[in-house]
C-alpha cells in the first residue's frame, strides 16, 4: 500500500471514517506511519549490499551515503577472495573503522535498510502491510490515550472500550506479528552492528 492507501486503512481500524469530522489529521497519521515502518523495519530490514571505495592509507570506511541504514552486516575487504575475507570493524558517526588500510580498491559492505512508504509507493511487501496498519493505529490509539483520558468520553465510538484498553489488546497482536516477522528473517534489532560487540 502507498502512504493514501495506509491512512485510510488506518482510518478504518480505528473507526476513524468521518471525513467531515475526523478524529486524526493526516499529520498525525503519516507520524504513526512511520514509527510503525521503523518497528517493522529492525523486525524485517531490507537486505542491501553495496560496494563502497576505501580511501588510499585510510582505515576509515565512509557508509554515509548508505541512506536508511539500521545495521552493518559485514564488511568484505579486498573484494574477490573465496572463501570472503571479511574484516572486523567499529562504527562511528557515519564511518566504518577497520583493522588494515585501505588501497584505494572497493569493499563491500552487506547492510539491512529501513523500509519507506511514499506517496506512490512501498517497499513493505503487501502480505505485510496489515503490520503496518495495526502498529499505526496501536500508537495512535495509545497517544489518545494519554492525552485525553482525561477529558474525553469515547464511548460513543467503541462502546464500553476506550483507546486504551482496545491498544492494550491489539498492541500485543501487534508485538505478535513482529516477533513472528522477526523470526522468519532471523534478524535481531540491535541499531548498528559491531563486529567487536
Amino acid at each position: 500500500m502507498n502512504k493514501t492507501e495506509l491512512i485510510a486503512a488506518i482510518r478504518t481500524e480505528l473507526r476513524d471514517t468521518d471525513e467531515n469530522n475526523y478524529f486524526w489529521s493526516d499529520a498525525e497519521i503519516d507520524q504513526a506511519i512511520a514509527w510503525a515502518v521503523m518497528e517493522y523495519s529492525t523486525s524485517c530490514p531490507i537486505e542491501q549490499r553495496t560496494d563502497l571505495p576505501t580511501t588510499e592509507g585510510s582505515d576509515e570506511l565512509d557508509i554515509s551515503g548508505l541512506e536508511g541504514l539500521i545495521r552493518v552486516k559485514s564488511v568484505e575487504y579486498p573484494i574477490g577472495y573465496r572463501p570472503p575475507y571479511y574484516q572486523h570493524f567499529r562504527y562511528w558517526a557515519g564511518h566504518l573503522q577497520l583493522p588494515i588500510v585501505g588501497d584505494g580498491r572497493n569493499a563491500r559492505v552487506s547492510w539491512l535498510k529501513k523500509h519507506t512508504v511514499t506517496a506512490q509507493s512501498s517497499t513493505i511487501p503487501p502480505e505485510h502491510d496489515h503490520i503496518i496498519v495495526l502498529g499505526a493505529a496501536v500508537h495512535l490509539a495509545w497517544s489518545a490515550s494519554v492525552s485525553l483520558i482525561e477529558r474525553l468520553n469515547l464511548s460513543g465510538r467503541y462502546g464500553t472500550q476506550g483507546f486504551r484498553l482496545w491498544a492494550q489488546r491489539r498492541y500485543t497482536e501487534y508485538l505478535k506479528k513482529l516477533k513472528q516477522v522477526a523470526q522468519s528473517n532471523r534478524v535481531q534489532g540491535n541499531l548498528i552492528y559491531t563486529e567487536d560487540d
